[in-house]
């Protein structure tokens, strides 16, 4: 008996910001490896993402596999695009941020100064 091997597609797709998403969910390929990365075993991103199939996960990881070369630099260039942003925003929400940490302390010191004991 013979047994018919179908070619199955990667569960992934792009959606309309660029992100890589896996089947029919809204995780990121990115997280998913991210997490790969870190040790998690197949059954647990799939715990974790519920969304996500077993086989849909097995199959992503098997074509990271394949292309693991290419994603891993897709993944370095993509959190160095992540990074740049992040000091983007940091850089341009400090002053804003200098005068919330000016109120916080403020608001602290009023605070202790009336929970202060008084002399008894």
């Amino acid at each position: 008996m013979s047994i018919n091997i179908h070619p199955d597609p990667v569960p992934l797709r792009t959606d309309e910001s660029g992100e890589v998403l896996v089947g029919n969910s809204r995780v990121l390929l990115a997280t998913l490896l991210n997490y790969h990365q870190q040790g998690m075993t197949p059954e647990t991103l799939v715990e974790n993402f519920p969304t996500v199939s077993l086989a849909d996960v097995l199959s992503a990881l098997g074509y990271y596999h394949r292309h693991k070369e290419e994603l891993d630099a897709w993944m370095m260039e993509r959190d160095r695009e992540l990074d740049e942003l992040r000091c983007q925003i940091e850089a341009t929400q400090q002053p804003r941020l200098t005068q919330l940490k000016a109120k916080l302390e403020d608001y602290q010191a009023k605070r202790n100064a009336s929970n202060a004991p008084t002399g008894v």
